[in-house]
Order: C-alpha cells, then sequence, then structure tokens
C-alpha cells in the first residue's frame, strides 16, 4: 500500500473514530484511584492535551508490584537516547535477553503465554494489566507488575517514561463480537484510545519497537470497498491506521500483526468456541452452537507467541501490517468433531442452536509475507494443538496425538 493510500484511508478513519468519540463523550466519567508502592520518576514534559486521546476519565491508577527486587527494580532508566541507538537483543527471541521489555494484556490469553516466555528468554519484563497483578502463580515471579488503564493518557504517559522500554508488545483491548451500538464506547476506550495513547508516549519517549496485536477481520490494502463490520474490527482497523501514521510521520517503529482465531492451553474467556465446547463435551453436556458452516482460521497460541517474539526483532517490518495464522481454513462443525474424537466421547453438539452472528465470515491468513519478513511460520498443526488444549482442560499432561489424517485438519 502506497504512503497516499495509506493516508487516504487514514482520512477516512478520522470520520469513523470522530463519531465513535462522540458516543464515547456521551458516557459518563468514572472516577479511579491513584496509587503507587514506589516514588516515581519526575514528569518531564508532555506533549500539549490536544495530541492525547480523551476518553472523559480522571487520572487512572499507576501502580507497581514487583514481586522480586522491589523499589529498586522500578527506577527510572538514564538513558533516553532512541532505541535504535541501543543493542536490542535476535530475530525471534535471544536477542531480547536483556532488554526490558513492557507487554500490556499482560494478563490475558496470549499475553500471559508472552510474558511467560519473555521471562524465560532472560528479559527484563514489566507486565501492564488494568486489573493488577496477576494471581498468585499465574505470572512469572521475575516479572515486575503494573497497574494502569491505558485509555489514560497521562497514567499511559507516565508509565512509559518510568519503565524506558527497548520493545512493547501491546495486546491489551476490549475483546468483543458484540454488534451492539453499546460496544462502540467500549471498543473505542479499550483499543483505540488506549493505543493512540501509548503511541504518544512511546513517540515522546525513545520510540521503541512497538508490536501491536490486530484483528484478521481488519480490511487488506487493496481492498475495493474496504468495511470492517463491527465495532471492535472498526477499533483495531483504526488503531492500526495510528500505528502506520506515527510510523510514517514521527519513525516510530511499529509492527501490526493480524491475528486469527487463537487456541490452546491456559486460563481464557470460556464462552469462545473451543473451551466452551471442550468444557461442555468433557462434562457430558450438549454444546449449542451456530451452524457450523463459518471458516476459521486456527492458530496455536505458542505459534503466536513466536510471531510477536519474531516481529520484536526482524528487520525491514517496520511500518507494516502482516498476517499471523495458519492460512488453512477449517469449518466449525469439522473442528468439533475433531474435539469429539480427541475427547473420545458420543456427546453430540446442537448446531443450529444459536443463530449465525450477523456479516461473520471467512477471514484467512495470508503467510505470502509474514513467513519471509519474520522468518516465522505456524508449526502446530490443529489436532495437535487441539489435543494439548483438551489435555489441559483435563489437567493432565500435555500429549501429541496423531488422528487419522481428515482434509484440513491434520495438516
Amino acid at each position: 500500500m502506497t504512503r497516499e493510500r495509506r493516508l487516504g484511508a487514514f482520512a477516512i478513519l478520522l470520520l469513523l473514530i470522530a463519531i465513535a468519540g462522540a458516543a464515547l463523550t456521551s458516557t459518563a466519567s468514572r472516577s479511579t484511584r491513584i496509587s503507587t508502592s514506589t516514588t516515581r520518576a519526575p514528569s518531564s514534559t508532555r506533549a500539549p492535551a490536544s495530541t492525547r486521546a480523551s476518553t472523559g476519565r480522571s487520572r487512572a491508577s499507576l501502580h507497581s508490584d514487583s514481586t522480586s527486587a522491589g523499589p529498586a527494580a522500578i527506577s527510572t532508566r538514564a538513558s533516553a537516547q532512541p532505541v535504535e541507538a541501543r543493542q536490542l537483543a535476535p530475530a525471534g527471541g535471544r536477542r531480547l535477553s536483556g532488554s526490558t521489555v513492557l507487554v500490556t494484556g499482560a494478563h490475558g490469553f496470549i499475553g500471559s503465554h508472552l510474558v511467560e516466555r519473555l521471562a524465560e528468554l532472560g528479559a527484563d519484563v514489566h507486565a501492564v494489566s488494568r486489573r493488577g497483578p496477576a494471581k498468585p502463580g499465574l505470572a512469572p515471579a521475575s516479572a515486575t507488575s503494573w497497574q494502569v488503564d491505558l485509555a489514560d493518557a497521562a497514567a499511559t504517559d507516565e508509565l512509559v517514561r518510568t519503565v524506558r522500554p527497548d520493545v512493547v508488545f501491546h495486546l491489551a483491548g476490549e475483546a468483543s463480537g458484540s454488534r451492539e451500538v453499546a460496544a462502540v464506547p467500549r471498543t473505542f476506550a479499550g483499543n483505540l484510545a488506549s493505543t493512540v495513547n501509548l503511541l504518544t508516549a512511546a513517540t515522546e519517549a525513545g520510540r521503541p519497537r512497538i508490536v501491536l496485536a490486530g484483528s484478521i477481520e481488519e480490511p487488506h490494502a487493496g481492498d475495493a470497498q474496504p468495511r470492517a463490520l463491527s465495532p471492535y474490527t472498526v477499533s483495531k482497523w483504526a488503531s492500526a491506521a495510528y500505528a502506520h501514521a506515527f510510523h510514517d510521520l514521527w519513525s516510530l517503529p511499529t509492527v501490526v500483526l493480524r491475528i486469527a482465531m487463537v487456541y490452546g492451553p491456559g486460563p481464557q474467556n470460556e464462552s469462545k468456541l473451543v473451551p466452551y465446547v471442550v468444557k461442555s463435551l468433557l462434562a457430558g453436556q450438549v454444546p449449542e452452537l451456530s451452524s457450523g458452516s463459518r471458516l476459521i482460521d486456527w492458530v496455536y497460541v505458542d505459534d503466536v507467541v513466536n510471531a510477536f517474539l519474531a516481529a520484536a526483532c526482524a528487520p525491514s517490518v517496520e511500518g507494516r501490517s502482516l498476517d499471523i495464522g495458519s492460512g488453512a481454513p477449517v469449518d466449525i462443525r469439522q473442528t468439533v468433531t475433531t474435539l469429539q474424537q480427541i475427547i473420545g466421547t458420543e456427546v453430540p453438539a446442537r448446531f443450529g442452536g444459536l443463530a449465525d452472528r450477523k456479516f461473520d465470515g471467512a477471514c484467512i491468513a495470508d503467510l505470502s509475507e509474514s513467513v519471509p519478513l519474520l522468518g516465522w511460520r505456524p508449526r502446530v498443526g490443529l489436532v495437535d494443538g487441539l489435543t494439548r488444549t483438551v489435555d489441559w482442560f483435563r489437567g493432565g499432561a500435555i500429549r501429541d496425538v496423531t488422528l487419522p489424517r481428515t482434509q484440513g485438519i491434520n495438516k
């Protein structure tokens, strides 16, 4: 996509953002507490308020909790030079050893897996969540936890200036498949406003590389009539446009990963298809589903983590949006049948019990750029990944099982 076309699309998105912003400002302001367990670094001069996203909220809490090193681990980094001048530590993961890494949405499904891997690699991990520190045992002891609502521009600015990250993985957001108008202000604040605040703060504090979690549902460059057909998708699409604009206008090194449908073991939203079906079948209960005809691009969570690590260090990816998925469509019926085979159950699924969601369609990853640019490709096939997921929900050891080959599944 040329720079001129990108900026043209960006202008269209600004109109959508203005509409969403009007809806947001009509919501009631919420007051949140200010607390910190350590002495904060002096605040530097901030950009005018007009350059920041506003959500009508008062200043959010900036709270740090380091379970291992205490207050000294949270002091401001002395270096203010751009990250390009520092040694980012390798493609994939080894280079990140010793680097200061900020992970937003750190207690989410993908975020928790990413934080664990970064800690194993020896990175100085700063885990951010608006809900506070993770439950004991769910985050590495070496990670420093921060409680910050990124929709609060001032708190986000202070966080980034304090941590001075070399790399930021931005996974925080408001995930919603709702087509209701009530989802507009939630996704605007949780996805778009928070992303703009983070991009602004990073531009003013060393310009670290930022890897953003996008959505495979975002329209692609070259679409004749690009449309995003849910509040969530619009907010992610607009966030990606801002990421590209910050790269083009202010040289902020951003990379957007458009992620397909992620699944795997670990605590997660159990209303999602795979955990819902697995728990239902293990309990001997019939899962209520839609028609089951929708095609899904499933990608295992460890493969997604590897893609984030690669995007943090790969050359020639800044300013790009790259698809992350398997590239292999599998319909919901086939997915459920595979889970039934893995579990070894005759409990049926009731297809058609729920209406198909409006505008849902097949969104399949195009890996033609992702594989060569990132040096990455998905490694875990669907049968293997679903088997590991079932084992986790059963509470047993994760194993590898190969079922009889089924077209489009056991690849």
